[in-house]
């Protein structure tokens, strides 16, 4: 018995459609995936450290002004997930702090909160990412403790690899302690002074 060419044409016709239902279905689905991947991604909490100098600049402890010879500084970080272009940064970092022609000095350690504003393009292997940061600063030089208000500007270039989400840092930027007390109660600050660093983030 054969098959009326009509219900053949009809037959034919539903599953094109249904073909193309499932393919559509299909993609749907792998975007939203795609999506899911990319949100997870850019929530991600990420840390590294860095490492360099800091260079000579000016302490002013009441009337007095004395100089600072350029020394090494280092932290860590950890930037907190976030989906929006800037991510809040947690950083603890040593900065030394060593009077000019002096023997030693001592480290000042910088306990901040920052925001960095981040480029978010997953196929920029190289990137600018400005920040700034405020927190609390704390050292102690012989006999004499010191509080400061901390506060850094600086620049990240990110130079990322091909097969990870790790990427190279070199920053630049400046640091300063506008207001601080030390033992005696007597008032101090410090001068803003260009700081330069390499690091790695994870």
């Amino acid at each position: 018995m054969s098959i009326p060419s009509s219900l053949t044409t009809f037959l034919l016709v539903v599953l094109l459609a249904s073909s193309v239902s499932a393919d559509r279905l299909g993609d749907r689905t792998r975007n939203k995936q795609n999506d899911s991947t990319r949100a997870v991604a850019k929530s991600a909490f990420h840390f590294g450290f860095k490492f360099g100098l800091v260079t000579g600049g000016s302490a002013h402890i009441e009337k007095y002004e004395y100089d600072l010879d350029a020394a090494e500084s280092f932290g860590l970080f950890l930037d907190l997930p976030n989906r929006m272009g800037a991510v809040g940064r947690l950083s603890l970092d040593f900065h030394k702090v060593k009077p000019f022609l002096a023997n030693d000095g001592s480290y000042l350690m910088d306990l901040s909160f920052g925001v960095v504003w981040k480029d978010r393009n997953p196929t920029h292997l190289t990137s600018l990412n400005p920040a700034i940061s405020m927190g609390y600063g704390r050292v102690t030089y012989e006999d004499l403790r010191g509080h400061f208000l901390v506060v850094r500007a600086y620049l990240d270039f990110l130079f990322r690899f091909r097969t990870s989400s790790s990427a190279i840092i070199w920053e630049i930027g400046a640091i300063a302690a506008p207001y601080g007390r030390m033992t005696g109660d007597m008032d101090v600050r410090a001068d803003p002074r260009p700081l330069i660093r390499l690091g790695v983030l994870f």
